[in-house]
């Protein structure tokens, strides 16, 4: 186990946890097949994705973070280097995922109110199965003079 990984389990300081090296890029074929393979072998009893891009072949518990649901409301691909054709491609994907993520999930922490009330109009999700947790905040980094 390389030192990283060695400090992190001795901040935990619980014998059950581990690390567990899963080399997949996000938003990829693999991360789609690969990854429930890896978290399957683990046989975890819940796991929490802090992202939206959940292995839809994940069949297992899970609770999903959604940050926000920016790309619905501007889904233009203006700020995309894909050609067209991909980003469109790409964006069905995405929305997919999106659905079938929020759906299957055990629960779904929303970053804010308005998340919230986004997650429940634009995809229909019961209000009583998601719960807002704000963002925190590094206090090291809150006092830095920021130039803007």
């Amino acid at each position: 186990m390389d030192k990283d990984k060695q400090e992190i389990l001795k901040k935990i300081k619980n014998d059950k946890f581990k690390i567990v090296t899963a080399n997949i890029k996000w938003h990829t074929l693999d991360e789609q097949f690969e990854f429930p393979k890896i978290l399957n072998k683990e046989n975890l009893d819940l796991v929490h994705f802090p992202y939206f891009s959940v292995p839809i072949f994940y069949g297992r518990p899970f609770v999903v973070a959604i940050h926000d649901l920016i790309v619905n409301h501007f889904s233009t691909g203006r700020a995309s280097t894909l050609p067209n054709s991909i980003y469109r491609l790409k964006l069905l994907a995405y929305k997919f995922i999106l659905n079938k993520a929020a759906k299957k999930a055990e629960r779904i922490i929303a970053v804010s109110n308005a998340t919230k009330d986004e997650i429940v109009d634009h995809l229909r999700i019961d209000p009583k199965k998601i719960t807002v947790t704000y963002e925190g905040f590094d206090d090291k980094i809150s006092n830095l003079n920021l130039l803007i």
